[in-house]
């Protein structure tokens, strides 16, 4: 198997005090000899209902 470096850095942003509503969003980079360098990028909005007791 060839060598292989990831690396995966996450943000989140609660969007209200609460933190009921946010924003995510997560960088990718690999690398390997096989395949060279990728990048990605995603995101995610969420939404949680309920008290703490239930997160």
């Amino acid at each position: 198997m060839d060598e292989r470096f990831r690396l995966s850095p996450s943000v989140t942003w609660y969007l209200n005090k609460n933190r009921t509503l946010y924003f995510r969003t997560q960088y990718n980079y690999d690398h390997s000899s096989d395949f060279g360098d990728e990048h990605s990028l995603w995101g995610q909005v969420g939404f949680n209902w309920g008290g703490p007791e239930v997160r």
